[in-house]
């Protein structure tokens, strides 16, 4: 649900995610607790949680047991005796499988250990007792004496706690180590290949809980997955296509609850990660106990969780009533009107009914322009507000109103009638219809005021804020003077720069040495391929800014990203010659990022003017892995010199798009995809943009030919 949330927010308005282990994926910053599950499981199984005192102290001596057992044949047979299995232990191999057949069983029963009977974990094929894990210690709790007969009698204990899962129908006369059902395997096998193929969860155990030592064996698994399913294992696929811990914090209304019985609780999300992404806690609650129906038995925890859970569905759904009642209202008052309209670029909705009132509504007909560039105004076209302005061919009938520095986007109203109607979205809900001039002014009359006071915050969600009012002009330099300088700050890079990009297989391993952080697209790389994709040149200067910069269109409420920066030359010349206000660049390699770094430090010293009010990075990173200073979430245009990408690496970015939710234009060196030319492709960052891209030819600093770069801009459908 969490993930859904992420994923499809204009579809999405909350998500509700019950023991969602979110946090067990490898990628994770910090990383995941592996041992989490099983001190989970042994807490089930302590007094703590109402189960036997000797409980998990004779389950932990049981395996000893079973191990030292195996390594004989008079030590298989007692083992078959005591636990009642139906054929004979014929090997050692075979032996020593059975303490993970056992163990399964607390596992499932911790999951399931609600305060009532169910058949949940059991797939509905039967019903597991009340608090069964407290079941299943009740053979252990008694002290048995550290003799042979007493051994044995451990070893009849287990028979009898395991019976719980494994013979929850009462009608087994002995164990077949299978699943209690064939629903139940069913089950099992399909979360095997997930495990395999895309949700790989390593775990831990033997470390402060009651089973035997067990670290994960990564290189085991992927031979095992290998075999078992024909499936290469991906270790870090969740983790990059949902975004992990990062990606929560960005998004917003999402409950996370676990329950302090569930095994999954120790890698979901336990504490608050913003305003709206919140954690509940289920005192008394196992695996998705909140969201079974309400029970006499449930604990005052679970009924608590739910009332938590339902308040943040109902703000969910009164906010977005609200939304849409706003929006109505504009519109429709717009509509009726014929005044004017206007919305957010990123609103699909919104956009499309500014479409059709520019196809003609009441008979006026209107451009639509997107976005604004309004040379009539010069604070307008200075300003660029990223906003879907519906204008008519009269001339000085637009008005422009700023709401107070808050965390949301500007937004400019254009009114297009002689007398001009504006919904003003600078009012907060409690000002003073009466208060000032304007407001009496902008209202129409025989209106009531209190219809066009829309709360900004209702119509906006942003994560940047440049205020209209500001007059003060956003600097920058001419293309001569900016080359200039560039020169300048880059003046121990040679013209062709081929220095910085020869890359010998020493540079590789010693830059690699110096990742502290990368992606398992990046691990896993071949020397080869490393090398492939960090050899290669920048784009002259010249032709970036006559014919890049153009392409990228760039405001100043945009944040620009160069994915790839190499030395930063691109991300310094947006700094130089646009208004844009942010521009950030990644790179892998070390030394090339101190050569950016220390450009940047001379511009600084050199341009004090131009940049003192812009926000430039250059870091060293993963582009699939991102460091926090750089972490994409916040990026508007991109450009990338993907030109030697692998396919693996250029799809990892192309997931890393899904989560850039303000993303409205993306140059490349490369296509995205080429099956979109036979329009065959369904990929999701693919569908993202419009197709075919427009395409220009640039030149290379030292390649052998012309570069072709494609320009996709995102595409907005109802």
């Amino acid at each position: 649900a969490a993930w859904f949330r992420i994923k499809y927010p204009h579809v999405i308005d909350g998500a509700v995610a019950a023991s969602a282990p979110v946090l067990s994926f490898v990628g994770e910053s910090p990383p995941a607790n592996l041992t989490a599950f099983s001190q989970l499981v042994t807490y089930d199984a302590s007094p703590a949680a109402g189960s036997a005192a000797n409980c998990a102290g004779n389950v932990k001596r049981v395996w000893d047991l079973l191990f030292d057992a195996a390594t004989t044949a008079a030590g298989r047979a007692s083992i078959q005796d005591g636990l009642g299995l139906c054929s004979a232990l014929l090997s050692e191999d075979d032996a020593l499988s059975v303490p993970e057949w056992a163990k399964a069983s607390f596992v499932y029963l911790a999951m399931g250990n609600f305060p009532y009977p169910s058949s949940y974990i059991m797939n509905g094929g039967s019903v597991l007792p009340a608090f069964p894990v407290r079941e299943a210690c009740k053979p252990f709790a008694p002290t048995f004496p550290l003799t042979e007969a007493g051994n044995f009698s451990l070893l009849v204990a287990l028979r009898a706690s395991v019976g719980v899962y494994y013979n929850s129908t009462h009608d087994q006369p002995c164990y077949t180590r299978s699943a209690p059902s064939n629903e139940s395997q069913v089950d099992a096998d399909f979360w095997d290949y997930l495990f395999c193929s895309e949700l790989y969860q390593p775990q831990d155990q033997g470390i402060g809980d009651m089973f035997w030592l067990d670290v994960h064996d990564q290189t085991a698994d992927a031979a095992r997955c290998l075999a078992k399913w024909g499936v290469t294992l991906r270790p870090e696929w969740a983790s990059t296509v949902y975004g992990g811990r990062k990606a929560l914090r960005a998004s917003s209304n999402i409950v996370f609850s676990n329950g302090n019985l569930d095994p999954w609780a120790g890698m979901g999300v336990l504490e608050d990660l913003n305003p709206s992404v919140v954690a509940v806690r289920v005192e008394g609650g196992a695996h998705h106990l909140d969201l079974m129906f309400s029970h006499p038995l449930d604990p005052p925890g679970v009924k608590q969780a739910r009332k938590e859970e339902l308040k943040h569905v109902a703000k969910w759904i009164q906010q977005a009533k609200a939304t849409a009642a706003r929006r109505r209202l504009v519109f429709d008052s717009l509509a009726s009107s014929g005044d004017c309209c206007v919305a957010q670029e990123d609103d699909m909705q919104a956009r499309q009914t500014a479409a059709s009132l520019a196809d003609g509504a009441n008979g006026k007909k209107r451009r639509l322009i997107e976005p604004p560039s309004l040379a009539t105004d010069k604070r307008a076209a200075r300003r660029q507000s990223p906003v879907v302005v519906l204008d008519s061919d009269e001339e000085d009938q637009t008005v422009y109103l700023s709401p107070e520095p808050t965390t949301s986007t500007s937004i400019a109203h254009v009114a297009v009638s002689p007398q001009p109607k504006v919904i003003d979205l600078t009012l907060d809900d409690d000002d003073d219809e009466d208060d000032g001039e304007e407001e009496a002014d902008s209202a129409s009359e025989g209106e009531d005021d209190a219809e066009d006071k829309v709360h900004r915050q209702d119509l906006i969600d942003a994560d940047l804020f440049f205020d209209l009012t500001d007059e003060s002009p956003t600097p920058m330099l001419g293309r001569s003077e900016a080359l200039r300088h560039l020169g300048l700050a880059y003046a121990e890079v040679d013209e062709d720069d081929r220095d910085v990009y020869k890359v010998s297989d020493e540079i590789v391993r010693n830059e690699m040495a110096a990742c502290a952080d990368v992606s398992d697209v990046v691990r896993t790389a071949s020397q080869a391929d490393l090398i492939f994709m960090t050899t290669y040149g920048e784009i002259q200067e010249q032709d970036f800014s006559t014919t890049i910069i153009p392409l990228l269109q760039l405001r100043e409420s945009d944040v620009f990203y160069d994915l790839g920066c190499g030395t930063g030359k691109p991300v310094l010349q947006v700094a130089l010659e646009t208004t844009c206000r942010v521009s950030k660049g990644m790179e892998l390699f070390a030394n090339r990022v101190e050569i950016g770094q220390r450009a940047l430090g001379r511009l600084r010293a050199n341009c004090p003017d131009v940049l003192e009010h812009k926000r430039v990075v250059i870091v060293q990173g993963d582009i699939v892995r991102p460091p926090d200073e750089a972490n994409l979430v916040d990026a508007t245009v991109v450009f990338i010199n993907n030109l030697v990408f692998t396919d693996d690496l250029m799809l990892a970015v192309m997931d890393k798009m899904r989560h850039m939710r303000h993303l409205r234009r993306l140059i490349v060196s490369k296509k995205l995809c080429g099956r979109h030319s036979a329009k065959q492709c369904k990929r999701s960052a693919c569908t993202l943009f419009d197709h075919p891209p427009r395409e220009a030819k640039v030149n290379g600093t030292w390649a052998a030919k012309e570069i072709t770069v494609y320009v996709y801009v995102r595409t907005y459908t109802a």
